[in-house]
């Protein structure tokens, strides 16, 4: 009987032992799965009861899935202070297709360090980062403050949730700190909580701040020339070179002004092989050949943008390759190349507006080319060429606006492609603030039939025709609604604008025949092309392979000079040192351009030596022609040249003294050869 109670006792013993181990067992089940599927604001609290139980469940929180939320409901959703002291804000968008900023990694940082803000901007994706610091003034503290007022981003504080295992490829956190001691804090490694719009005003405020783009880098274009054999024919390329570097008068490249990171020129470099390659395919492409037609391709390169921040420019290849080729064909192509990295930057790059570019290119095309039919879906078209990338639709950032390419085919049949010109003053949000800055002067070639905009919403375009047979071109520049009208012999003016000293002026080569040139200078205003008062029609050529840089824009004075010159600009005199390069001396040097007229008819000395063995020594002058000034060694000399002749004559006029002072009525007995 006892023996049967004790077994009794001992089995209902064990069943319990079991079924309290089961219970822990089931309770420790329950927890885990509880943890893994909890919702912000429920918190899992484990109890420090001392149970055998204590370190493993330790060890299985810290495992990967396993959520941990510290949310504070109880953190103020309203900040007081306006004053931000320090700032910090991580988040992505990496595997967001629908945010207008890209797939990237970013990382935001600001603090105010007595009256300066020190802060760093961050992009990242899984092919390059982009790091950056700058320094800012206190106003933009203030700037940020808005941004997180307008967006309510208070309203996040107290939010704290953390996943275990979660890569730094989601989520987000913000940190603000204010100089009354309050915060906001939020954070969550698997969900970017901060509203799209918020994020963009955040990335653009940090990129205006970052901003390189205000120095300019000198970049110097040349062209390569080759003739080609062809059966029955002939034919040539043309092809650019690209050199950072300034060109000196006696041909030498000098880049210690420009110190560009060795990706830049590695870029660069890179460039050239590939237009050189291009050109010589093209010419194995060339047909069989006629007597009255040559074949060709001819590759011409305009840099839109030169500077710290960004190096742009657009290839522009037209080539003749069959005998029986109606029209040539038309390809343009597209570099803009980061001047930090390297890195070629894309449409997602550059543009914020991303997914209205597209009709924006669409609705700008039915306006300026309103004579061209175009499908009913070529937004769409747009749109394809662009997320692809293929180069059909392609851009080049300019200095206050950006170039688009549409080659020709992919939208019609017409050739020749399309080309359009999209203002950042009249479509501000259109791209990153990164390349919204540029230097204020700066020196750009002018393609024709182009728009360019100039100042507060100023557009300036060239254009020329030319009569079938004739020789003449008629040129015409237009500002706005007004227009300015030339005839011109043989070939159609090459054009530079520079923007100096808050000025605009356009730099004109004219042809005066086969191979000469002549130089004139406008000021461009509202109110059309103005000639300079004084010094307006200087007898000055622009170098072929000159400088992109308004500091060192070189005109082509002689083949090669010896000593010290001084070159009369629009803009004040600039002497050429003893390496070549001009230096501004119109702080020593206030010379004067002004036309002036020759007082008596007779013989006059030639500059150069060449014109005289070609003239018997001397030059016949009549009385009344008029010169202005060309250069001058700064000690014995100054250099006229006339102004009005088909040929320009350089005149050289020895003088007994050189005075700082010297204006043109005073060059030391120079008052007894001209007339005023």
């Amino acid at each position: 009987m006892k023996k049967g109670i004790v077994l009794s006792i001992s089995v209902l013993s064990l069943l319990g032992i079991f079924i309290a181990i089961f219970y822990q067992v089931s309770s420790l089940k329950a927890l885990d799965r509880t943890g893994l599927r909890q919702k912000p604001g429920n918190n899992v609290t484990i109890e420090d009861n001392g149970t055998p139980l204590e370190a493993s469940v330790s060890e299985r929180i810290t495992e990967d899935g396993y959520t941990i939320d510290n949310t504070d409901i109880e953190a103020p959703k309203k900040i007081k202070s306006t004053k931000i002291t320090s700032f910090f804000c991580i988040f992505s968008t990496l595997y967001d297709e629908t945010n207008i900023l890209g797939n990237k990694r970013w990382e935001l940082r600001a603090d105010l360090d007595g009256s300066l803000v020190k802060g760093s901007y961050s992009a990242w994706d899984f092919q390059s980062t982009d790091e950056r610091r700058f320094e800012a003034d206190k106003a933009f503290m203030g700037d940020l403050f808005s941004i997180i007022d307008r967006f309510a981003l208070a309203g996040y504080n107290g939010l704290d949730t953390e996943t275990k295992g979660i890569p730094d490829e989601y989520g987000a956190t913000i940190s603000v700190v204010f100089d009354s001691g309050e915060s906001i804090y939020a954070s969550d490694n698997t969900n970017n909580f901060l509203p799209p719009e918020a994020e963009d005003e955040l990335v653009q405020l940090f990129a205006a701040a970052c901003a390189n783009g205000k120095e300019v880098i000198g970049v110097s274009v040349s062209d390569s020339l080759q003739m080609v054999d062809v059966q029955n024919g002939s034919g040539y390329l043309k092809y650019p070179v690209l050199t950072i570097g300034r060109n000196d008068v006696f041909g030498e490249t000098d880049d210690l002004k420009y110190p560009a990171e060795d990706e830049l020129r590695y870029a660069i470099n890179q460039i050239n092989s590939e237009e050189y390659d291009e050109a010589f395919l093209a010419s194995g492409r060339f047909g069989k050949g006629c007597q009255d037609k040559s074949f060709y391709y001819d590759s011409d390169l305009f840099i839109t943008r030169n500077d710290t921040e960004v190096v742009s420019l657009y290839i522009k290849e037209c080539s003749l390759e069959e005998a029986d080729q109606e029209y040539e064909n038309t390809t343009y192509k597209t570099y803009n190349i980061d001047a930090s990295t390297g890195e070629l930057l894309s449409f997602r790059d550059v543009f914020r507006d991303y997914d209205e570019l597209s009709e924006l290119i669409a609705d700008k095309l039915l306006e300026k080319y309103k004579g061209q039919r175009f499908p009913k879906e070529a937004a769409k078209a747009i749109e394809a060429s662009i997320t692809d990338e293929d180069g059909n639709i392609c851009f080049a950032l300019g200095n206050g606006f950006i170039h688009i390419f549409i080659n020709e085919y992919v939208l019609n049949d017409a050739p020749g492609g399309y080309h359009l010109t999209l203002s950042l003053q009249d479509y501000p949000q259109l791209i990153s603030n990164f390349y919204k800055i540029y230097p204020a002067d700066t020196l750009t070639r002018l393609d024709y039939d182009t728009d360019y905009y100039i100042d507060d919403g100023l557009k300036f375009k060239m254009e020329c025709d030319k009569d079938p047979g004739e020789e003449d071109i008629y040129w015409r520049g237009i500002v706005g609604e007004n227009v300015c009208e030339a005839t011109y012999y043989g070939h159609a003016p090459e054009a530079y604008l520079v923007r100096k000293n808050n000025k605009n002026y356009l730099y004109l080569n004219l042809p005066t025949g086969d191979v000469s040139f002549h130089g004139v200078i406008y000021e461009i205003k509202k109110s059309g092309l103005e000639t300079l008062p004084e010094q307006g029609d200087l007898g000055l050529t622009v170098a072929e392979n000159t400088t992109l840089d308004p500091d060192y824009f070189l005109m082509n004075m002689n083949e090669v000079i010896d000593g010290t010159v001084c070159f009369m600009y629009p803009t004040g005199a600039f002497k050429v040192d003893v390496d070549g390069f001009p230096a501004s001396v119109s702080n020593i040097y206030r010379l004067q351009g002004s036309k002036v007229k020759i007082k008596e008819t007779g013989r006059y000395n030639p500059s150069r030596v060449e014109d005289a063995a070609n003239s018997g020594g001397m030059f016949y002058v009549t009385e009344g022609t008029e010169v202005t000034p060309y250069a001058s060694d700064l000690k014995s000399y100054i250099d006229f040249i006339t102004t009005e002749e088909t040929e320009p004559r350089i005149l050289r006029f020895t003088i007994d003294e050189f005075s700082p002072e010297m204006k043109l009525d005073n060059f030391g007995k120079l008052n007894d050869v001209f007339k005023y």
